[in-house]
């Protein structure tokens, strides 16, 4: 009998994830995806902001070195944070700073 309770309630979380979650999932894929997708189009930024492909490669290095000193500060919060949270937290912290770049200097200004 207990058992069966048990599969029942697991049966409605998971329900309950595949309707609720599945957006911010596929959110969280895409930023995944976002991380690399500049090592393939380097190249191309450097002729689009008129600049060697090194000064790109120092803007990829740049931005490695914040992911490696902020994933192990965003795995140490979210071991406190429920998951759900955690993963609204990063797609918000993703969307603030994507706007904040489309917003920011131009490579001229900068």
């Amino acid at each position: 009998m207990m058992a069966k309770v048990q599969l029942e309630r697991r049966r409605e979380n998971e329900d309950e994830f595949a309707s609720g979650d599945l957006p911010m999932v596929i959110g969280a894929f895409a930023m995944g995806v976002d991380e690399f997708i500049v090592a393939g189009v380097v190249e191309e930024i450097a002729q689009d902001l008129s600049v060697t492909i090194g000064a790109v490669g120092l803007f990829e290095s740049a931005y490695a070195i914040g992911v490696a000193v902020g994933a192990p500060l965003f795995t140490a919060l979210g071991l406190r944070v429920p998951r759900r949270q955690m993963l609204l937290l990063t797609t918000t912290v993703f969307l603030v700073s994507n706007l904040v770049s489309a917003l920011g200097p131009t490579y001229r200004s900068s």
